[in-house]
């Protein structure tokens, strides 16, 4: 069994730094699973490795891994040299200024994966913004938005809303 249940791959492509560390941030808070953290850079003009790397040696946070491109190779081959770097058992997407909404998301996220035995799964979507440092919700919502084919497992419907890409 892997002692990493998660990899968290950032992608990052000039990242605005303030929502780089709100998003390791909501990260790192997790609780009761393990995981490591994997930043992806897609060829950032400006990709500052050691200001990411002083903020996790702030925060006591040591599982994680950079890898920094130096030309843009577009978003699946960032994702996918992200994978190549992941020792999870599953794998996270995420990108800055996106959030897990609380400390034990990824533990629910385990428990529910291992209970149903799937490969995996999708969840809600809050969008926010900021407004004079305060956070506003906008919409709470299922992606995809008709939930009907998984809430009733049917299958053959549910293969219609999810696009898979093999890499070989």
């Amino acid at each position: 069994m892997n002692e990493i249940n998660f990899s968290i791959i950032v992608a990052t492509y000039n990242p605005n730094y303030t929502k780089l560390f709100q998003t390791l941030n909501s990260i790192i808070v997790q609780k009761k699973c393990s995981f490591e953290i994997i930043i992806a850079d897609d060829g950032s003009k400006d990709f500052d490795i050691s200001l990411i790397k002083e903020w996790f040696k702030e925060k006591k946070f040591d599982n994680y891994n950079i890898i920094a491109e130096h030309k843009n190779l577009g978003t699946v081959k960032n994702f996918y040299n992200g994978l190549k770097k992941a020792n999870g058992e599953y794998i996270k997407f995420i990108s800055p200024g996106d959030m897990l909404y609380d400390n034990d998301v990824l533990y629910k996220s385990y428990v529910f994966l291992k209970k149903n035995n799937y490969n995996i799964i999708f969840g809600k979507t809050v969008y926010y913004r900021f407004i004079d440092n305060k956070e506003l919700l906008f919409i709470n919502s299922s992606n995809p938005v008709d939930l009907k084919p998984y809430l009733t497992k049917n299958i053959k419907k549910s293969k219609n809303h999810i696009s898979f890409i093999e890499i070989l």
